[in-house]
C-alpha cells in the first residue's frame, strides 16, 4: 500500500519508508511499528496521504502532532529548532510496581557489594521471577531513551538464570537510580556545541573498552545534531590479551553500528560524505587501525579486527584521541563514582534540555600516523 503511494522501504531499516513530497519536493519519512504510523512530512501531503489510506478502506485515525510513539513521549520545540524525547511515565510505572517509591534515591544504578555468604545464596523462586520481569522492563527503558542505563542493565542481565542475593540487591538499586532520574530525556537540536573540528550536526562516536579477565566489556555511542543515537554495552565473544587488543574489539563494533547508520542516511538521501569520527584514549589501538604495519605484540589479533583498518582506509571513519576522562564511553564498560558517571550521564540524558551541552574532543590527526 505505501508503495503504491510512491514511497520506498530503505534497504537497512526494514521499519523506515522513505519519498519526495509531490507538491514541494521535500522529504517524506513514515516509521512503521505493527499498526502505528510516525509520520514526518509537510502539512498538505500528510492530509493527502491520511485520505489515501481511509479512501482504501484502512482504519485510520489522525493523532495529530506526535505526541507518544511507542511508550516514548515526544515534545517539539520548533523555535528552538528541539526536540526531547522521554520515557518519564514508563520509568515511574517500573519503580512503583517494584514498590520502591517511598525510598531514597541512589546516586548511580550500580555498585558491587563486599560479598558476604548471605548475598551468595540463591534467590527464591518469588524472586527469580520478579528478577527476569523487571530486567526485561528497564531493558526497553534503557534501549528506547536511557543510554545511562546500559551497563548496569547489561551486568545484571547475564544472571538471568540463576540470579544470587546480591544481584536482586542490585537490580533494586538500580530502580532506586531510575526513581531519582524518571525526568531525565533525550535531546536532540537545541543548544550545543560540537566537538572542536566539527560542526554542529555530525555524526560523532566515543568508544571505550575495560581490559578485565576472562572477558572485557565493550561500550560506544553515537551522537548526532547533539542527542544519541545508538548506544551499546556488552561483554566482548573472546579474551583480549592486552588493553588495546580489547579496544579495538570496542571499536569493530562501534564501526559495525556507525556503519549502519551510514546506511540508512544513504538510503534515504541524507548521505554522509565525510568519515565519521571515533574518539578513541587508546594510542595504541588508534595507532593500529591507521597504519599498514603491525607491531609483534599485535600480529596475532584476529583477521576479523582488521575490519577497523579497512573502513578507517576507505573514508568511512577516523580515530581521535581523547583523554580518558573526557571519553563518555567509559560510562558503558565499568561501575564508576558519581563524580565521573554524572559528567557522561549529563551529556546523555538531562533534565534541562536548554541547558548548553559540550561534547568534548578535538579532531586532529593522529600521533604515530603514516601518510604517504
Amino acid at each position: 500500500m505505501l508503495e503504491k503511494y510512491g514511497l520506498k522501504l530503505a534497504p537497512g531499516e526494514q521499519c523506515l519508508w522513505f519519498g519526495k513530497n509531490d507538491h514541494d519536493g521535500t522529504d517524506v519519512h513514515i516509521v512503521v511499528q505493527v499498526d502505528d504510523l510516525l509520520v514526518n512530512s509537510g502539512e498538505t501531503w500528510y492530509k493527502g496521504f491520511i485520505a489515501y489510506l481511509q479512501e482504501n478502506e484502512f482504519n485510520v485515525k489522525d493523532l495529530g502532532l506526535a505526541a507518544r510513539f511507542m511508550g516514548v513521549d515526544v515534545k517539539q520545540v520548533p523555535e528552538q529548532g528541539m526536540i526531547v524525547l522521554s520515557q518519564e511515565h514508563y520509568a515511574k510505572d517500573i519503580v512503583e510496581r517494584c514498590k520502591l517509591d517511598k525510598c531514597s534515591d541512589k546516586p548511580t544504578p550500580i555498585h558491587i557489594p563486599k560479598l558476604t555468604p548471605d548475598l551468595q545464596e540463591a534467590c527464591t523462586k518469588e524472586e527469580h521471577a520478579e528478577y527476569r520481569r523487571v530486567i526485561g522492563e528497564v531493558m526497553y527503558l534503557q534501549t528506547m531513551t536511557r543510554p545511562d542505563l546500559a551497563q548496569a542493565c547489561s551486568f545484571l542481565s547475564q544472571f538471568l538464570e540463576a540470579p544470587l542475593k546480591w544481584h536482586l540487591i542490585g537490580l533494586r538499586r538500580m530502580i532506586r537510580y531510575i526513581r531519582g532520574t524518571a525526568d531525565r530525556c533525550l535531546v536532540y537540536g537545541g543548544p550545543h556545541e560540537a566537538p572542536k573540528g566539527l560542526k554542529l550536526g555530525d555524526m560523532v562516536c566515543y568508544v571505550d573498552s575495560s581490559w578485565e579477565s576472562p572477558r572485557s566489556v565493550s561500550g560506544h555511542i553515537v551522537f548526532r545534531n547533539g542527542g544519541p543515537i545508538a548506544w551499546s554495552s556488552r561483554k566482548q565473544k573472546t579474551t583480549a590479551l592486552s588493553s588495546a587488543e580489547a579496544e579495538i574489539m570496542a571499536a569493530t563494533q562501534a564501526i559495525q553500528s556507525v556503519l549502519a547508520l551510514r546506511q540508512i542516511l544513504r538510503d534515504i538521501g541524507k548521505e554522509i560524505k565525510e568519515p565519521t569520527v571515533l574518539f578513541e584514549d587508546n594510542q595504541a589501538a588508534i595507532y593500529f587501525a591507521h597504519n599498514e604495519a603491525v607491531p609483534p605484540r599485535m600480529k596475532h589479533i584476529d583477521l576479523r579486527e582488521h575490519f577497523v583498518r579497512d573502513h578507517v582506509q576507505s573514508g568511512d571513519v577516523r580515530f581521535a584521541k581523547i583523554a580518558s576522562e573526557d571519553n563518555c564511553a567509559d560510562l558503558f564498560t565499568k561501575p564508576m563514582p558519581m563524580e565521573g558517571y554524572g559528567k557522561h550521564r549529563d551529556l546523555m540524558v538531562t533534565k534541562t534540555p536548554n541547558r548548553i551541552r559540550k561534547f568534548p574532543g578535538e579532531v586532529k590527526d593522529p600521533e604515530g600516523v603514516q601518510r604517504e
